[in-house]
Order: C-alpha cells, then structure tokens, then sequence
C-alpha cells in the first residue's frame, strides 16, 4: 500500500488537484471545504482460491459538489492500471469498475459525490522447483533479453511496462515423470511465459520474437550443468497476461540418488524405525 501512496503522491496533476489528501484506510475529520476531495485506499485480500485474484484494492475519490471526481479518476486509473508494485510479493494492478455515489454530509456540506474505483489484484510470487530447477534456470536466462523478469530482476517501489521493456513472468504448469531409466527418470515440466507490455501491437510483437528465439534453442543448463531441452512450444494470441499466452514443455534428466536428504525421507525412516 505504501508504494501505491507513493506513486500518487509523485503524480503532479493529482497533487496539484489533492494536495496531501491521500490516506490509507481512514479519511480526514473535518467538514472543512479545504479539506477537499479526498483519496483513499482500501485493499482486501483473500485467501480462497476461487476468487481468482489476490485481493482488491479500493479507491475512493470524495468530492464536494463544486468538485469534479471523473477527472481526479481519470487520473488515478491512468496511474495504477497494469503497473506492478513491490509488498511482501509482487503484485499488479488492473482496473474492474468505477462506481459513483452522493451521500448528505453536514449541514455545512449539504452533498458529497465521488467515485469508487475498484482494481483487481494479482500476486506473482518466486515459484521455486526441487531438484533441478527448470523455473529457475529459464528465467536466468530470459534476464538476458531487455526485459524486466519478475523474480530476478528488482525495481523500486513499482515498475511500469514499456514497448522497449516488457514485464516477463514465467510460472510452473504440470511436473510430470516422462520415463525412466535404470541411472535417471526424465521429467516434462510445463512452464507458461507471462508477458506485460502497454499494447497489444506490442506485447503481440514480443510473443511473436519471444516464440521464435525459443523455437531454434537446442538446450539450457540446468544448475548441475545437464541440459534442459524444449520438447513443445504453443503460442495463443487470444490468451491474456494473467493466463500466460506462451505455453512450453520442457524435458530433463535426475540423477537417481539413494540418499536424497528431503524430511520427507527423515520422517519415513524415523517411521521405519520405529516399526523395527
């Protein structure tokens, strides 16, 4: 939320039109005109799966009726709308619904109007794989391509994609066990690539050079210097951001170990002991 602040606060339009009048989940007490409009912000989070999003943040715009609230509104949607920002997990904002509304104040202000603007909230956290990470070895070495990777690359406080600097998010779709072989299974990992540009023009064109720079890669190392090597590869144009319009598959080889040190196995044996 802090960083959300911020960035309004830095906009000069808004400032030039608020002042310091922007709070976090409490208004200013006082029926003064000067205290007039007003932002605040509100988020609300979940935690059940079925909501699809991470949260909400909410954006109230509180005028007097000699004040407009559309242009403040325009102004706070052009500032927040697909930009990222940094909280305890990388998050990015799209706008849902504007909702307007009036209420009697006080006999000193007879009228309040103003606009709720309702954002979606979108969490992208640092997925990590066991035993060879193929996430993290793609997104290594996407961080070599002008782009801003989520999960390698830092920014402060927020982050706005650009046609000559995209956002790229890769996540992790289906681990499966391909085969196996006396000496190493061979697993197919399915990993989605995310990208954020201002446009559809531009961020078709990034897909596009993207599809094509994966479609003649032999292979990647992985951390243990094995290779990861692309097995399938589906461009979806139709396909949004948050879905992942870039679908891959990708096959490598573990090593079968006898010894493998995950609690798992420290559970399983101090079990076994026990039966013994």
């Amino acid at each position: 939320m802090d960083s959300i602040l911020k960035k309004l606060e830095t906009n000069p339009r808004l400032k030039e039109k608020v002042g310091g009048r922007i709070y976090i989940a409490k208004s200013l007490d006082d029926e003064e005109y000067e205290n007039y409009p007003q932002i605040i912000l509100t988020c609300e989070k979940f935690t059940d799966a079925k909501h699809g999003t991470a949260g909400t943040l909410n954006v109230e715009i509180i005028c007097t009726q000699e004040q407009e609230p559309e242009p403040l509104e325009r102004l706070v949607r052009r500032e927040l709308e697909g930009v990222f920002f940094k909280d305890e997990e990388i998050f990015l904002l799209r706008w849902q619904r504007t909702d307007v509304f009036s209420e009697p104040a006080s006999e000193r202000l007879p009228l309040i109007i103003g606009m709720q603007v309702v954002f979606d909230l979108y969490e992208f956290p640092l997925i990590i794989l066991p035993e060879l990470d193929a996430l993290a070895a793609l997104r290594e070495y996407a961080s070599k391509w002008r782009v801003m990777v989520l999960g390698v690359h830092t920014f402060e406080d927020w982050f706005e994609p650009t046609r000559g600097k995209p956002a790229l998010y890769l996540s992790a779709g289906k681990l499966n066990l391909a085969r196996q072989m006396y000496t190493s299974a061979f697993m197919a990992a399915q990993i989605r690539w995310h990208v954020f540009a201002p446009d559809v023009p531009s961020r078709i064109e990034w897909l596009a050079s993207l599809q094509y720079e994966l479609t003649f890669l032999k292979a990647i190392k992985l951390q243990d210097g094995s290779p990861l090597r692309l097995e399938s590869l589906e461009l979806d144009f139709s396909a949004d951001e948050i879905a992942g319009q870039l679908n891959s598959t990708w096959e490598y080889a573990l090593a079968r170990r006898f010894d493998h040190t995950h609690p798992i196995n420290f559970i399983r044996n101090e079990e076994l002991g026990t039966r013994n």
